[in-house]
Order: structure tokens, then C-alpha cells, then sequence
């Protein structure tokens, strides 16, 4: 899609959001990968040479646009979209971004969305190779915005503790956390971890010597600086 285009953004915003808005009982809608091709994409894709450059951020922008327009008609009909966005994890394989996430964010700060993290943050992607510190400074940024977040991770080995504890550390208001090892419903299972009472937190993440800290109402949360481990600790509250 090439939302430079008046008439392809017109027919898009009359014709797809449309039909979303005529549904009933629809609170909220999913758009994938908002922007991977502006973020790297995929070494041989036979659209990278397009969305590169000059052109590239010009397409970029134009899509901006077109996602704060498709947000305010599904806002107008109390519906929130869901955006997965790359932009922001600058030591990834899509760190090349063609513009900055403060233009992600300024294009859309005055309509109602939430921003989705595909591949958790910090060390909990199915890749080793995608481990990030980016993530984690990302999710920690957007907490600071007041921005509402939704996070898919993987499970670390068998548990859930360290994308539970990543999560925490930048956890806001509106922040929502599955943890599953694939897409599909065999994917995805009930971990005992989301029963339990955390309470809110008391303050924002520190980094100090041995790695970050964050105390809670119910807890402390602990993990490591290579973000690889985390411990839980429940308190009496």
C-alpha cells in the first residue's frame, strides 16, 4: 500500500475501516507490521527499494497520516486499533527506521491507540539473535509517554518469570502482557503467574550495579543487566 496516494488512503479509510466500524460488539482491531517495511524488512524483499531513501520517508509519512485518520473514525466509534510497530529497536534487525520514533508518536498522540510489542522485549524472543536492550529502553520510554502498550513474549525456557519481570519493570496504566510460544490457540496456555497479586508500582525502574530493580505494593522485581534473568520476590503488601 502506498498511502501517498489520496485515493488509495480514501478508499481504505471508505471501504476497510468502514466495514470495522459497521460491526458490532468491536472494541478493538489489529494492524500488523504498521511499518516493517520502513524498519528494515526482510533482506530480498522486492519492495525494500522503495521504501528507502527519500521515497521511503515520504511513504513513511504518508502512512502516519493515514493511521491517525483510521484512528479517529474507529476512535469516533469507541473502537481503539492496535498498532505493531518496529520503530524504536534501534539494536535490531529492523533498527533502520527511515524517521524516528518521536514522529511515529507526534503523528499520533492526539487519537486513541495502543502500541504492540510482537517479540517481548529484552531477551525474550523466539531468536536469540533479537535480544534487545532497545526493547526494553523503548518500553520504558512509551511507559514515561502514558502510552497504552500490549506485549506478546515468549516464555524463557518453561517459565514465565522473565518476560513477566521485563514487563513489570516498565508496566503503566493500560499495559497488557500474553505470554505464548506461537500465533495459534495450541500457542498459548494460563500461567499461574497472572493470578497473583503484584499491586502497583511505587515508582519507575532503576538500573543500579547488579541490574534493574523495581519495587511494587505485593513485590520487588529484579533483572538482570543483560536482561537475560529475572526474580520475582512477593511481599506481604
Amino acid at each position: 500500500w502506498n498511502f501517498s496516494s489520496p485515493r488509495v488512503t480514501e478508499w481504505f479509510l471508505n471501504e476497510v475501516a468502514a466495514e470495522i466500524v459497521r460491526e458490532a460488539n468491536v472494541q478493538a482491531v489489529f494492524f500488523d507490521e504498521t511499518d516493517y517495511l520502513y524498519c528494515g524488512g526482510t533482506a530480498g524483499n522486492c519492495s525494500a527499494d522503495v521504501h528507502t531513501g527519500a521515497e521511503g520517508l515520504a511513504q513513511y509519512r504518508a502512512k502516519l497520516q493515514l493511521l491517525r485518520s483510521l484512528a479517529l473514525k474507529l476512535n469516533a466509534a469507541n473502537v481503539w486499533p492496535i498498532y505493531s510497530s518496529y520503530n524504536g529497536y534501534s539494536d535490531l534487525p529492523w533498527r533502520d527506521c527511515v524517521m524516528p520514533f518521536d514522529e511515529y508518536y507526534t503523528a499520533l498522540q492526539d487519537v486513541g491507540w495502543i502500541r504492540f510489542y510482537e517479540y517481548g522485549i529484552g531477551a525474550t524472543s523466539p531468536s536469540p539473535a533479537w535480544d534487545s536492550q532497545a526493547t526494553l529502553a523503548q518500553a520504558l520510554r512509551e511507559s514515561e509517554l502514558g502510552l497504552p502498550v500490549m506485549i506478546r513474549a515468549q516464555p524463557h525456557g518453561a517459565g514465565a518469570t522473565l518476560p513477566l519481570g521485563l514487563f513489570l519493570l516498565a508496566q503503566n496504566d493500560f499495559w497488557y502482557l500474553g505470554i505464548s510460544t506461537g500465533w495459534l490457540d495450541e500457542n498459548w496456555q494460563w500461567w499461574s503467574e497472572y493470578e497473583k497479586l503484584y499491586g502497583h508500582p511505587l515508582g519507575p525502574a532503576e538500573l543500579k550495579s547488579d541490574g534493574w530493580h523495581r519495587s511494587f505494593q505485593r513485590c520487588q522485581v529484579f533483572v538482570s543487566k543483560d536482561l537475560s534473568t529475572a526474580k520475582i520476590t512477593l511481599t506481604d503488601g
